[in-house]
């Protein structure tokens, strides 16, 4: 499909934009196809090739970003070698995204933190969730989404460590500082914070 797209879009037939690009990439993880990474990567660069080339249709978004970071998530149950290519694209492609603040989001690093499988010792894999959790906080990123995938790939005591609750503190009804997710659309939050003032209590709403 690629190469016939490409055909067309040489022979002047088409002019595939951002959109296009990106539909195609959510299609091929949808379906799992094999190589999963490598192609998108592929898709990827063809975007700024044209980008750069004066085609300011096909730059790529957040929206790209994220969709390439869910492929390399998706690729945790792949052989080592897949695992490793698809660890090295996602650190690769998050330094590259931080030159810009226009290309991270909340669902960067809620995606980012799924990447975090990839990583086969516990040791790094705890160390990558840490370092990912406190940027995304610093930056204003944190949501019932970053939560999530927080305590669904952190162990219990990393998480409960960078929440600040005990061992005995429920997580239900967990409300965090309103700082946290001061870069996100008011749209996007689903949650009440605590002010500037006091310690916030552990309450989470589903």
């Amino acid at each position: 499909v690629f190469h016939l797209m490409e055909s067309r879009r040489l022979a002047g037939d088409v002019k595939p934009n951002e959109q296009v690009y990106n539909s195609f990439m959510k299609a091929l993880t949808n379906d799992h196809v094999k190589q999963l990474v490598p192609k998108l990567q592929l898709l990827y660069r063809t975007m700024k090739r044209l980008y750069n080339e004066g085609d300011r249709g096909v730059q790529p978004t957040v929206f790209t970003y994220n969709t390439i970071l869910n492929a390399c998530a998706f690729s945790a149950t792949k052989g080592d070698d897949e695992k490793a290519t698809a660890l090295e694209t996602a650190i690769s492609l998050f330094n590259e995204m931080r030159n810009s603040e226009e290309f991270i989001d909340h669902v960067t690093f809620g995606t980012l933190l799924r990447c975090s499988a990839l990583i086969p010792s516990n040791t790094k894999r705890e160390a990558f969730i840490k370092a990912t959790f406190e940027e995304c906080r610093k930056k204003g990123y944190f949501s019932d989404y970053v939560l999530r995938d927080l305590t669904t790939m952190a162990s219990e005591d990393l998480w409960r460590s960078l929440l600040e609750l005990g061992p005995y503190d429920s997580i239900e009804g967990y409300v965090f500082p309103h700082s946290w997710s001061s870069s996100i659309p008011r749209q996007h939050t689903k949650r009440k914070h605590q002010g500037s003032k006091g310690r916030r209590k552990p309450r989470f709403r589903h």
